[in-house]
């Protein structure tokens, strides 16, 4: 995250995961582990996609493993020069 928020790598996102990150981080286990309050996370999802690429994903051929994440699958699939960075292991597996 660090690395986004200091323009280190440039961030790929889609309405979807914008949504996602929201509601993952509305959570009240990533509120205290990231020490914020609940009326500003929308804020802070707006401070950490601001310069991202936001793209329309496509259909991908393949199936994430984890169906709830296949939004990241079809991401990946609108740009041929985007990587997956993750530290969910299903996800690394693939």
């Amino acid at each position: 995250m660090h690395a986004v928020f200091r323009g280190n790598i440039q961030l790929l996102v889609s309405p979807s995961l914008r949504s996602e990150y929201q509601r993952v981080l509305s959570r009240p286990r990533q509120i205290l582990r990231h020490k914020l309050e609940l009326p500003i996370v929308g804020d802070y999802v707006s401070a950490f996609v601001h310069r991202a690429i936001t793209d329309e994903p496509r259909w991908a051929a393949l199936s994430c493993p984890d169906p709830a994440d296949q939004m990241l699958w079809d991401l990946l699939a609108a740009r041929s020069d985007a990587i997956l960075v993750t530290g969910e292991h299903l996800l690394q597996q693939s």
